[in-house]
C-alpha cells in the first residue's frame, strides 16, 4: 500500500510541487527545532512543553524525509552520497569547534 501511495503522489504532483512541499517541511522543521531550543534554554517562556516540543521537531523531521522519499531520494546512490557529505562536514564541525578558544563547553 505505502509503494502504490507514494506512486501515486509522485504522479499526481510536478517536481516543482514536491520541492515547494519540500522547503515547507524544511521551514517547519527549523520552526520545530527553534521551538525546542527555546524550551530547553527557558529564558523566554513558551507554553509547549518539552514532550510536546520533541513531538513537534520528530514529525517535522518524519515530514521532511517522506518528501525526501516521494522525491525518489531513497537510493543506495543518494544515501552514499549523504555519508560522504556527512563525514565531511562533521570533520569540518569538529575543526571549527576546536579552533574556537573563546567557546569551552567541557
Amino acid at each position: 500500500m505505502k509503494n502504490e501511495t507514494l506512486e501515486y503522489i509522485r504522479n499526481s504532483l510536478t517536481k516543482e510541487d514536491l520541492l515547494l512541499q519540500l522547503a515547507e517541511e524544511c521551514a517547519e522543521l527549523g520552526k520545530a527545532g527553534l521551538k525546542m531550543a527555546r524550551v530547553l534554554i527557558g529564558r523566554n517562556p513558551t507554553p509547549i512543553k518539552r514532550p510536546e516540543a520533541f513531538n513537534n521537531l520528530i514529525e517535522e523531521y518524519a515530514d521532511v524525509l517522506l518528501c525526501m522519499e516521494v522525491l525518489g531520494m531513497e537510493t543506495e546512490e543518494v544515501y552514499s552520497m549523504i555519508r560522504e557529505i556527512q563525514a565531511e562536514k562533521l570533520s569540518r564541525w569538529k575543526q571549527r569547534i576546536e579552533a574556537n578558544t573563546d567557546y569551552n563547553h567541557t
